[in-house]
């Protein structure tokens, strides 16, 4: 009962009539002048922390280059609209520690993506800034070097439990 606003995004035609159909449904509640000043603030503080407005829609995406453009502006604006340390956990996750490299500095500027959005960012500009404030020039260096620690982790756990294992059986 409290939801007040659905966004629906649509592909096909059957979408749109089911968007229709249950919009019929929807009774309205009341939202007075208080309610209304409540929302604007609230509305004016997201705006003024917020860095990027994209809603994750991910039609951005596939990126040419690997970039997962909705995960970068996610976590840069975490860093602001929560006031996270995501910095340590942008490498990590966009790194490419556990997998493909899919940081904001991949970004080749191809212009690929901007045909997509719906919000009309300026994704290649806006990667830029993302780059810039969340990558730094101690990132690479490190996620190499933490690569490197987690394969030779990786290889003397399966050596040291292959140990163990040939210790079982003989």
């Amino acid at each position: 009962p409290e939801v007040t606003m659905v966004l629906s995004g649509m592909t096909e035609d059957e979408h749109i009539s089911e968007n229709l159909r249950i919009a019929g449904t929807v009774h309205e509640l009341p939202f007075d002048a208080s309610h209304e000043a409540v929302v604007k603030r609230a509305k004016e503080t997201y705006l003024s922390l917020q860095k990027v407005p994209c809603t994750g829609c991910q039609y951005c995406l596939p990126c040419p280059f690997g970039v997962d453009i909705p995960r970068c502006f996610d976590l840069y604006n975490s860093k602001y609209l929560l006031k996270q340390k995501v910095g340590t956990f942008y490498w990590m996750q966009l790194g490419g520690v556990n997998g493909k490299p899919s940081h904001a500095s991949l970004c080749r500027r191809c212009g690929k993506c901007l045909e997509h959005c719906p919000q009309s960012i300026q994704i290649p500009n806006r990667l830029d800034e993302v780059a810039k404030d969340m990558e730094g020039p101690f990132m690479k260096p490190a996620l190499k070097t933490a690569a490197s620690a987690i394969t030779i982790y990786t290889r003397l756990k399966r050596r040291t439990r292959g140990a163990k294992l040939n210790e079982l059986v003989f």
